[in-house]
């Protein structure tokens, strides 16, 4: 072979190594920027334990038990381990308490009276307590988009995800039932309601008449109820949803990333 032919093969392969980092999807960011965002979901976390615990005591530290508040721990685990599995079920509890956010907020404003249960009225008696009931809620707003972002890096949403974060709510729940009260004496003459994980009744702060059905029933029945529900309509509804805006953007990149060497070529 002549040193000609020999540099030919050469510059040919070059444009083709060249072409296939170009379609390269942008994966997980560096280990400094994991760690920080892991630090700041995990600070988050504990700091509404704290807050809580600061208000009521020992109470307060149930709040820990709450999947709705667990999201920031298995998140936060999810990107410092790279881990789609963890990152997809803290993205999926997310999700449901996101959606009911915007709606509660949007109810109070308009209101002034609270519709879901997210925001318990007797923090929507000033402006003022209100102002910071939002800002301690305000995680359901940037982390649901943080873990977005996160399970595009992955590029990865299974059904197995959907099944992992059921079985973590299920467990969970039926923990709550027996293990945490209904409400938690803070001082004498002075209850605190917990209802971890509604594991005991629906929230008495959620009006709908048809949610509570079942609270006066028997353990098995109302669990069986509330399980089916966090199943098949909470969780399920944010795994179909998560998983079309993951694929939609999942595919957007890779198509631009696909343009990129067909135009290369026409510029040749």
């Amino acid at each position: 072979m002549s040193k000609k032919q020999f540099r030919s093969k050469k510059e040919i392969s070059k444009p083709s190594q060249a072409n296939k980092k170009k379609r390269v999807i942008p994966t997980w960011p560096p280990l400094i920027i994991r760690l920080f965002l892991f630090l700041i979901l995990n600070g988050n976390f504990l700091g509404i334990v704290y807050s809580q615990y600061k208000v009521y005591g020992s109470c307060g530290l149930w709040v820990g038990l709450n999947v709705w508040n667990l999201c920031l721990v298995f998140g936060g685990f999810g990107i410092l381990l790279k881990s789609s599995l963890l990152t997809l079920t803290g993205a999926l509890f997310e999700f449901f308490p996101t959606v009911f956010f915007f709606i509660e907020i949007g109810g109070v404003f308009g209101s002034n009276s609270s519709l879901l249960g997210i925001l318990p009225p007797n923090l929507l008696s000033s402006k003022e307590i209100l102002i910071s009931a939002i800002v301690l809620n305000s995680h359901h707003i940037w982390t649901l988009f943080l873990f977005l972002i996160s399970v595009t890096w992955s590029r990865s949403v299974k059904f197995v995800h959907y099944l992992f974060a059921s079985f973590v709510a299920v467990a969970l729940t039926i923990f709550s039932r027996f293990y945490t009260p209904l409400t938690c004496e803070v001082k004498p003459g002075v209850t605190k309601y917990l209802n971890i994980n509604m594991s005991h009744e629906f929230s008495k702060y959620i009006k709908y008449k048809q949610a509570h059905r079942f609270d006066d029933e028997t353990p098995v029945i109302y669990l069986t109820y509330l399980l089916c529900a966090y199943v098949f309509v909470f969780l399920l509804f944010s795994f179909l949803s998560l998983k079309s805006l993951v694929i939609f953007g999942t595919q957007s990149v890779i198509k631009q990333k696909s343009t990129k060497p067909s135009t290369d070529k026409k510029k040749k």
